[in-house]
């Protein structure tokens, strides 16, 4: 617990310097702990700056990890500086997942369907990019079904089994919870 409190403390006041302190963690659970604190403290207070810090690590848990913890903060509190600091970012594994992971945080409510679509579009991973337009579709479908649809027929990276597999689960309804009532 005494880590915890040092580095949320630390990255409070100067995160640049909280992440470079890292290095002198030999024992990696230890290491794993303080990263993670860092990590979720400065996305809380400034997940751009965090944003700009993950780009730089390489591949691997910690860029992983702080990456959601971007998303998971930015796109409460700022999902448009989000949307932006993603269109400049290079294509790839982390960015795909940081978009599939912002779709999954918002819904019609907060950002319109056809951007959510337009967004998946993005992604490159194509198990990820299916699964992140399903859930955009079925949102999509419960509010307005015929524009889900159409958009569904026009989408040219499924083939026809795929749009039919697709549109069959947008058109069942989500299963309800046995004693949770409406």
């Amino acid at each position: 617990n005494w880590l915890k409190l040092i580095f949320t403390r630390w990255t409070q006041t100067n995160p640049q310097n909280a992440m470079a302190a890292l290095d002198s963690i030999s024992n990696s659970a230890a290491r794993t702990l303080a990263f993670q604190t860092a990590a979720d403290t400065w996305a809380a207070n400034k997940p751009s700056s965090l944003a700009d810090f993950a780009a730089s690590l390489p591949n691997g848990d910690d860029k992983t990890y702080a990456l959601e913890q971007v998303v998971d903060n930015w796109s409460l509190q700022d999902p448009a500086a989000l949307a932006a600091w993603l269109n400049t970012s290079p294509a790839g594994v982390d960015t795909d997942l940081a978009i599939a992971e912002m779709i999954s945080k918002t819904d019609d409510a907060n950002r319109p369907p056809r951007t959510a679509a337009q967004w998946v579009e993005k992604i490159s991973d194509p198990a990820l990019k299916y699964n992140s337009l399903l859930r955009v579709l079925s949102q999509w479908s419960q509010r307005d079904a015929p524009a889900a649809e159409n958009y569904l027929s026009n989408v040219s990276w499924l083939d026809e089994q795929q749009k039919q597999e697709m549109l069959a689960k947008i058109k069942t309804p989500p299963a309800k919870v046995a004693g949770g009532g409406e």
